[in-house]
Protein backbone atom coordinates (compact mmCIF):
# COMPACT_ATOMS: atom_id res chain seq x y z
CA UNK A 1 0.00 0.00 0.00
CA UNK A 2 1.54 3.67 -1.06
CA UNK A 3 1.96 6.07 1.60
CA UNK A 4 -0.19 8.91 1.69
CA UNK A 5 1.09 12.32 3.09
CA UNK A 6 -0.87 15.46 3.51
CA UNK A 7 0.98 18.88 3.56
CA UNK A 8 -1.06 21.27 5.90
CA UNK A 9 -0.50 25.03 5.03
CA UNK A 10 -2.40 27.92 3.97
CA UNK A 11 1.13 29.19 2.32
CA UNK A 12 1.15 27.40 -1.20
CA UNK A 13 2.58 24.22 -1.02
CA UNK A 14 2.06 22.49 -5.24
CA UNK A 15 5.95 23.03 -5.42
CA UNK A 16 6.37 20.37 -2.20
CA UNK A 17 3.53 18.16 -3.22
CA UNK A 18 5.26 18.31 -7.06
CA UNK A 19 9.19 17.43 -5.48
CA UNK A 20 7.48 14.58 -3.43
CA UNK A 21 5.87 13.52 -6.39
CA UNK A 22 8.73 13.42 -8.67
CA UNK A 23 10.83 11.28 -5.98
CA UNK A 24 8.08 8.33 -6.16
CA UNK A 25 6.42 9.50 -2.89
CA UNK A 26 2.44 9.74 -3.99
CA UNK A 27 -0.49 9.82 -3.31
CA UNK A 28 -0.11 13.75 -1.78
CA UNK A 29 -2.72 15.23 -0.22
CA UNK A 30 -3.20 18.77 0.84
CA UNK A 31 -5.05 21.39 3.30
CA UNK A 32 -5.64 24.94 3.57
CA UNK A 33 -6.01 24.92 7.45
CA UNK A 34 -6.44 22.26 10.49
CA UNK A 35 -10.17 21.69 10.11
CA UNK A 36 -9.64 20.68 6.54
CA UNK A 37 -6.63 18.87 8.07
CA UNK A 38 -8.85 16.90 9.95
CA UNK A 39 -11.63 16.25 7.52
CA UNK A 40 -8.60 14.41 4.94
CA UNK A 41 -7.34 12.62 7.98
CA UNK A 42 -10.62 11.07 8.52
CA UNK A 43 -11.45 10.15 4.86
CA UNK A 44 -8.01 9.26 3.86
CA UNK A 45 -5.58 8.01 6.65
CA UNK A 46 -2.41 9.18 5.87
CA UNK A 47 0.89 8.24 7.11
CA UNK A 48 2.14 11.50 7.00
CA UNK A 49 1.13 14.57 8.27
CA UNK A 50 3.28 17.70 7.44
CA UNK A 51 2.05 20.83 9.38
CA UNK A 52 2.60 24.28 9.83
CA UNK A 53 1.48 26.01 12.92
CA UNK A 54 0.11 29.02 11.86
CA UNK A 55 -2.86 28.90 9.88
CA UNK A 56 -6.61 30.45 9.66
CA UNK A 57 -9.36 28.81 11.19
CA UNK A 58 -7.59 26.09 12.95
CA UNK A 59 -3.77 26.20 13.35
CA UNK A 60 -1.88 23.24 13.81
CA UNK A 61 -1.23 22.81 17.61
CA UNK A 62 -4.89 22.45 17.70
CA UNK A 63 -4.49 19.86 15.18
CA UNK A 64 -2.01 18.21 16.75
CA UNK A 65 -4.21 18.62 20.04
CA UNK A 66 -7.45 16.67 18.50
CA UNK A 67 -5.24 14.03 17.49
CA UNK A 68 -3.42 13.35 20.86
CA UNK A 69 -6.44 13.13 22.31
CA UNK A 70 -8.48 10.84 20.09
CA UNK A 71 -5.13 9.08 20.67
CA UNK A 72 -3.92 9.17 16.93
CA UNK A 73 -1.26 10.41 16.98
CA UNK A 74 1.17 7.75 18.03
CA UNK A 75 0.32 5.93 15.02
CA UNK A 76 0.74 8.61 12.49
CA UNK A 77 4.18 10.39 11.26
CA UNK A 78 4.44 14.37 12.06
CA UNK A 79 6.65 16.70 10.65
CA UNK A 80 6.41 20.46 11.65
CA UNK A 81 7.13 22.78 9.38
CA UNK A 82 6.71 26.34 10.43
CA UNK A 83 7.76 30.33 9.63
CA UNK A 84 7.46 30.86 13.09
CA UNK A 85 9.64 29.83 16.17
CA UNK A 86 9.68 32.45 19.33
CA UNK A 87 12.00 29.16 21.30
CA UNK A 88 8.63 28.66 23.40
CA UNK A 89 6.92 27.30 20.88
CA UNK A 90 8.99 24.80 20.01
CA UNK A 91 10.22 23.68 23.14
CA UNK A 92 6.07 23.14 23.99
CA UNK A 93 5.29 21.65 20.92
CA UNK A 94 8.25 19.09 21.27
CA UNK A 95 7.40 18.19 24.61
CA UNK A 96 4.14 18.08 24.77
CA UNK A 97 3.37 16.09 20.93
CA UNK A 98 5.13 12.98 19.87
CA UNK A 99 6.49 14.21 16.54
CA UNK A 100 9.29 13.03 14.02
CA UNK A 101 10.68 16.90 12.64
CA UNK A 102 10.38 20.26 13.39
CA UNK A 103 11.35 22.59 10.33
CA UNK A 104 11.97 25.72 10.35
CA UNK A 105 11.06 28.09 7.09
CA UNK A 106 12.07 28.54 4.59
CA UNK A 107 12.49 24.53 4.21
CA UNK A 108 15.54 23.24 2.45
CA UNK A 109 13.70 20.84 -0.39
CA UNK A 110 16.23 18.20 -0.08
CA UNK A 111 16.40 17.75 4.10
CA UNK A 112 12.52 18.26 3.66
CA UNK A 113 12.57 15.14 1.34
CA UNK A 114 15.27 13.21 3.35
CA UNK A 115 12.95 13.58 6.26
CA UNK A 116 9.78 12.53 4.76
CA UNK A 117 11.62 9.12 3.64
CA UNK A 118 12.51 8.76 7.28
CA UNK A 119 9.72 9.18 8.35
CA UNK A 120 7.42 7.18 6.10
CA UNK A 121 10.22 4.21 6.73
CA UNK A 122 9.23 4.13 10.10
CA UNK A 123 5.22 4.58 10.13
CA UNK A 124 4.20 1.75 7.04
CA UNK A 125 0.48 1.66 8.66
CA UNK A 126 -2.32 4.36 8.21
CA UNK A 127 -3.73 5.88 11.52
CA UNK A 128 -7.15 4.31 13.12
CA UNK A 129 -10.22 5.75 12.47
CA UNK A 130 -9.91 9.47 13.86
CA UNK A 131 -14.10 8.90 15.65
CA UNK A 132 -12.71 6.20 17.26
CA UNK A 133 -12.73 6.76 21.18
CA UNK A 134 -10.66 5.15 23.72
Amino acid sequence: MPSKILLVDDEPKECFKSVLETVGLSPILLADNGEEALEVIERERPNLLVLNLLMPKMGGEEVLKVLKAKGLLDSIGVIIWTGFDDGLTRERILSNYSIDYYLDKPIDMSNFVDKVKLVLSKRQKPPQDINQRN
